[in-house]
């Protein structure tokens, strides 16, 4: 890592690591690497563990009663999703037909440009 970039690092932590380590452990994959990142831009340890120790619970808590929310209702979701997943896989396979479409023109843009100049 470059000086420039842990300096950079380092003077987040220094303004919002206390919140930067709360809010990470509640977003899933970011949990994962909010300690070392933390660890590595040298954030007061105990700042961390009075950051990081809700930011569990609360995550864990969210999951766990999300599953139980989930599992006490999947039927009703199931047939809700039986109505609905035809309408939502169409609109995402219209989404990304869009997207395709937008970079293919955006990248023949680019070569006529390359081509004119």
């Amino acid at each position: 890592m470059r000086g420039e970039s842990y300096q950079r690092g380092v003077d987040f932590f220094a303004r919002h690591g206390a919140m930067a380590v709360f809010i990470g452990r509640l977003s899933g994959p970011l949990s994962w690497v909010t300690p070392a990142m933390a660890g590595v831009f040298r954030l007061n340890y105990l700042t961390f563990l009075r950051f990081n120790t809700p930011g569990v619970i609360l995550g864990i808590s969210g999951v766990v009663f999300a599953g139980y929310f989930f599992g006490n209702h999947l039927e009703a979701l199931r047939a809700r999703f039986a109505v609905f997943a035809p309408v939502v896989i169409l609109a995402l396979i219209a989404v990304l037909a869009l997207v395709v479409a937008v970079r293919r023109h955006a990248r023949a843009g680019r070569k006529l440009k390359r081509n004119r100049a």
